[in-house]
């Protein structure tokens, strides 16, 4: 959500907001995984996500992160930590207002302003800053997230085995962990490469899905039955 609303107020020119709306996409994915981790109580995480706590600082949460495996090994071999940070602090710059080269003036070019107030104002050179910004943060959650949750780089066979009634998961079928590949810069593609291929967690997932039996053509048949039902007793419900 704070990804989609980054663009929505960029395309109005609101580019203070859609930095702030990049910085916080980014910071929450920390937060996320941080919280989510082993080494956290589940009571905290729970407290923070009923509002009953502060949200962890980004610095101490990605310092904890540092300390376990595979965040540490990309940091020792891709300078991770120092990456991600040169891009925090850079769009914390302009939530804080780093001198007037961050502020509203120069983001929007503005030359009129009376009663407090001035015209919306669209600069195509901010506009191209905050799409290179967009996709360089895309870029960082995404490796954050294959960090996380490695099966995320390797497609397993999930509609095969499971067909229209898979579980909820965090699995992806090929095409979709093409497309997460896609999204991992180059200066992490090595490492995500030694990794897919020597990772454990990995390596049983997969394990795991090629034991499965596929489907057949009668279960899937079936399935369909089923789900068809249950869209037309959701109908008579709703009518």
């Amino acid at each position: 959500m704070e990804l989609d609303h980054s663009i929505k107020h960029a395309l109005i020119g609101s580019y203070k907001a859609s930095f702030s709306d990049l910085r916080r996409a980014l910071e929450l994915c920390i937060v996320f995984v941080y919280l989510s981790s082993e080494t956290v109580e589940r009571k905290k995480a729970i407290d923070w996500i009923m509002s009953r706590t502060n949200t962890p600082a980004f610095s101490k949460a990605l310092n904890k992160l540092i300390k376990q495996k595979r965040y540490k090994d990309i940091d020792k071999t891709c300078n991770w930590k120092s990456n991600l940070q040169d891009l925090y602090w850079k769009l914390s710059d302009f939530s804080h207002n780093k001198g007037k080269l961050k502020g509203y003036r120069e983001l929007n070019n503005l030359n009129f302003f009376m009663a407090g107030t001035s015209a919306p104002s669209i600069k195509y050179e901010t506009l191209e800053l905050f799409c290179d910004s967009y996709i360089q943060t895309v870029k960082e959650i995404v490796t954050i997230q294959a960090l996380y949750n490695p099966i995320i780089l390797v497609g397993v066979p999930f509609d095969e085995k499971f067909g229209l009634e898979g579980p909820m998961s965090g699995f992806f079928n090929e095409g979709q962990a093409e497309l997460v590949n896609k999204l991992i810069s180059s200066k992490y593609r090595t490492y995500f490469d030694q990794l897919i291929e020597n990772d454990e967690e990995i390596k049983s997932i997969v394990e795991y899905f090629d034991s499965l039996p596929d489907l057949t053509e009668d279960d899937l048949k079936e399935q369909v039955e089923r789900q068809k039902g249950f869209l037309e007793r959701m109908k008579k419900k709703n009518t």
